[in-house]
């Protein structure tokens, strides 16, 4: 029986094994460009996010990331209010 299990395992180890290579494909003339461009768009962020602004990283996004912390605290605040509600019912039920 583990003859057939360790065989069995060898073979799926064999399919999930991936070959590592240290070089990456050859890239035609507007592959380049497209990395090119591609690649000053994120420098662009990266200096955007890197600025000492005294805001922090996760709201340096806009307006979305300043939307979605708020939500977060918002819905964090309403979990603790209604956890401590439930808390409280349960310590004073009514009678």
């Amino acid at each position: 029986m583990s003859g057939v299990v360790l065989k069995r395992a060898a073979q799926v180890a064999g399919v999930c094994a991936r070959r590592l290579n240290t070089s990456s494909p050859r890239l035609g003339k507007a592959s380049e460009e497209v990395v090119i461009a591609d690649y000053s768009k994120l420098k662009k962020k990266q200096e955007h996010f890197q600025l000492d602004s005294d805001v922090p990283v996760y709201l340096k996004g806009g307006l979305f990331d300043r939307l979605l912390y708020h939500a977060t605290l918002g819905l964090g605040a309403v979990g603790l209010a209604l956890g401590a509600r439930f808390f409280y019912q349960a310590a004073y039920p009514k009678k």
